[in-house]
């Protein structure tokens, strides 16, 4: 699994970074992503296995961007300030004085990739005001994939470091105010997962990236069994950033600005149509949903679909643009209903049409009703597609709106049906 280098391809890698160290200048009068990016052309020089893993767990920039982490985070832990003499190597700093030294402590992170993290995320207060006191506060999904209050995790979950000048890295984009309290709260709920890779310094990583799907997911399979709905207001926003911690929670890594559709203002994930209709059995209905929305995080092929579909519906219930918002629900409902093999040379709207009417149906002539609708939603979605239709039509809404309902049903149906045969 981690990334595996031959005894004289890490000796080799070695003297070419201290090599690198000692002889490149640096390019201005700071550390920058720039004064590495010489470090992508070592790659080629690797077995493809190793190649493999390190597009895979060091994202687009590589071994630049990884090195550049890995000296930054030296840097910020050294005594020394940070301005540097353009023109100089790294050496110059008492961190970097022993190039090999550097290097070798370098490679040695890279044979250790992926590395175990925990990224935590705070969610809206309309999420978690209507349910805080009426439910547990820690409720593990699956594969200790958590929905927990600020009080419920671990005892010492840090939201600062012991160094000042990492602490000022960490938020100094997103809160100007230094003295400002970001104290894990107990009446907001957290949603935090661990994830493997590497956490570079970087404002968007692959690692971000896989976090924030995995909270997307949670969204769409909870908008299809009704745990939450739009939620309007711009009261308690959540916080723009994720922490990243090492899995035991005692030491933080990096924190990275959340995507906007994660922190839209416009609207919240909200709570409160759930905790309304289930007010005499709030406990045991949250239970049972958060078990049905848990199955989206299983490792089979079958419920990576699934996943993958309710990413699809989330983002086709927050898209403003309603023939788009059409298009992302047709994904999501391919994605789950959809067999590459068993179409072939069969219409795809019959196809899906037909496993959905019997996945959906109770009687014959249900099964009819929802043929009819799929076919006009899969009409729309053939002038979006091949004519470029991109302007809405009387009628349009509907469909639209159909197309919504009709995924969220099939996902929160296949939720049930894989809750089940966890049972």
């Amino acid at each position: 699994m981690t990334i595996k280098l031959s005894q004289t391809e890490e000796n080799d890698l070695i003297v070419k970074l201290a090599q690198e160290f000692e002889s490149r200048p640096l390019r201005n009068e700071y550390i920058g992503p720039d004064d590495f990016s010489w470090a992508d052309e070592i790659t080629p020089n690797f077995q493809e296995d190793t190649r493999t893993k390190i597009d895979r767990f060091l994202g687009e920039k590589g071994l630049s961007q990884f090195i550049y982490s890995e000296i930054k985070w030296s840097a910020d832990l050294s005594t020394d300030g940070l301005m540097a003499k353009r023109g100089q190597p790294i050496t110059q700093f008492d961190f970097a004085r022993s190039p090999i030294s550097l290097a070798r402590n370098i490679v040695n992170v890279l044979k250790q990739i992926p590395i175990r993290y925990r990224i935590t995320a705070q969610l809206p207060i309309q999420f978690s005001a209507p349910l805080i006191g009426e439910v547990q506060e820690k409720f593990d999904l699956q594969s200790d994939i958590w929905v927990t209050t600020g009080g419920s995790l671990p005892g010492g979950f840090a939201v600062t470091s012991n160094n000042i000048r990492i602490d000022r890295r960490l938020f100094n984009d997103f809160i100007i105010d230094e003295n400002i309290n970001r104290d894990l709260a107990e009446d907001r709920f957290y949603f935090s997962m661990p994830v493997l890779g590497y956490a570079s310094y970087w404002p968007s990583t692959d690692l971000g990236r896989t976090f924030e799907d995995g909270i997307r997911a949670f969204y769409g399979a909870a908008f299809a069994i009704k745990l939450i709905d739009y939620g309007w207001g711009h009261d308690g926003e959540t916080l723009p950033f994720m922490m990243i911690h090492t899995p035991d929670c005692q030491e933080i890594i990096n924190t990275e600005k959340l995507e906007d559709d994660l922190l839209e203002r416009s609207f919240h994930t909200s709570t409160v149509a759930f905790a309304k209709d289930h007010k005499d059995d709030l406990w045991q209905a949250y239970q049972i949903a958060m078990k049905d929305i848990g199955t989206i995080f299983g490792d089979s092929v079958d419920r990576r679909k699934l996943f993958t579909a309710c990413i699809w519906y989330y983002r086709a219930m927050i898209n403003r643009r309603r023939l788009d918002a059409l298009l992302e629900a047709t994904i999501a409902i391919e994605v789950i209903l959809g067999d590459k093999k068993a179409s072939e040379g069969i219409a795809i709207s019959n196809l899906l049409g037909s496993r959905c009417a019997f996945l959906l149906g109770t009687s014959t002539a249900s099964r009819d009703t929802i043929m009819a609708v799929f076919r006009k939603i899969y009409d729309l979605r053939s002038q979006i597609v091949h004519e470029g239709r991109h302007t809405l039509q009387a009628g349009d809404r509907h469909t639209v709106n159909s197309a919504l309902t009709l995924c969220g049903r099939i996902i929160a149906k296949e939720l049930k049906i894989r809750a089940k045969s966890d049972a």
